[in-house]
């Protein structure tokens, strides 16, 4: 049995979609929890889904999620881990293999906090590399640019371009944040400018099929070599712009509002989401008057 075939019982006995036996395995598989489809499908299938299930070594599940560390995927590592052990323990249960892999593999290191922060003159390299770069799609741009001038996270960032409208702002429910908080994004003229090219994108905005995640971000700065700067992470974008908003002096309250820190204090967390507009949109106003003037300087 191969991987990818073992993969298909895991998705429907693992993860609660009903029983099936290896011959009813079906061609187009339920949908899986979404992390555990990215974990298995981005990293597991693709290095070792054509093995044989009892081939896999726990070096080749080490090598997996090394791999992962290295490209900068700290959290997605520890994710990857975790459901790779939970599948083998299950394998081993139903007595698929005789020996789990996994059952040994060892814990990640602890992390060091990252602290990349882009430059004024990184950021208008960087600027001009996804404008003149034609291999990457017009979307990765423009989603790369809205986490600067918005302060929002990369996937946060993914659910603006989707909802866009032309509209200053752009209200994010507690379904679509990280700390299920809701959160109002003010845009800039520069941000809601990014959309007017839109149209012209015939890479993956005409593709409904296409799924950008925040892989697919990382994916493509990787890919094109970082777009001529030192290693850096689409959430390396928001760091910078919550530098930016203290360097021109912006009080601190204000930009944990920008980037919807989670608030102790639930009424003005979830229920006064309208507080502190005037000062968020004038904050993220001059950010974005600063690059546009030294952009075209």
């Amino acid at each position: 049995m191969t991987v990818s075939f073992w993969f298909c019982l895991v998705i429907v006995n693992l993860l609660g979609h009903g029983d099936i036996t290896p011959n009813q395995c079906p061609r187009k598989p339920a949908p899986l929890h979404k992390q555990d489809e990215l974990n298995l499908a981005r990293d597991l299938q693709k290095a070792i889904g054509s093995r044989s299930v009892e081939e896999v070594t726990r070096n080749d599940l080490q090598k997996i999620i090394s791999g992962i560390v290295d490209r900068g995927a700290y959290v997605q590592a520890q994710r990857t881990r975790s459901t790779i052990r939970k599948m083998f323990r299950w394998a081993e249960q139903e007595q698929i293999i005789k020996e789990n892999p996994a059952l040994t593999l060892s814990p990640l290191k602890n992390r060091q906090s990252k602290t990349r922060v882009l430059s004024l003159e990184e950021i208008l390299v960087l600027w001009a590399n996804i404008d003149s770069e034609k291999r990457l799609p017009k979307v990765i741009g423009i989603i790369l640019k809205i986490i600067l001038l918005t302060g929002v996270r990369p996937g946060e960032a993914i659910k603006i371009y989707k909802k866009y409208a032309g509209a200053s702002w752009v209200l994010l429910d507690s379904r679509e944040t990280k700390n299920k908080n809701p959160h109002r994004v003010y845009l800039s003229s520069l941000a809601k400018g990014l959309f007017e090219s839109i149209d012209d994108d015939s890479t993956l905005s005409s593709d409904p099929k296409y799924k950008i995640e925040n892989y697919t971000l990382s994916s493509w700065i990787r890919r094109l070599n970082y777009l001529g700067l030192e290693k850096w992470s689409p959430h390396d974008l928001r760091r910078s712009c919550a530098t930016m908003l203290a360097q021109q002096g912006t009080e601190l309250h204000i930009i944990k509002k920008v980037l919807n820190h989670s608030d102790s204090d639930i009424t003005s967390s979830v229920y006064v989401i309208y507080m502190y507009d005037e000062q968020i949109k004038s904050a993220l106003d001059i950010l974005s008057e600063k690059i546009k003037e030294n952009l075209h300087a």
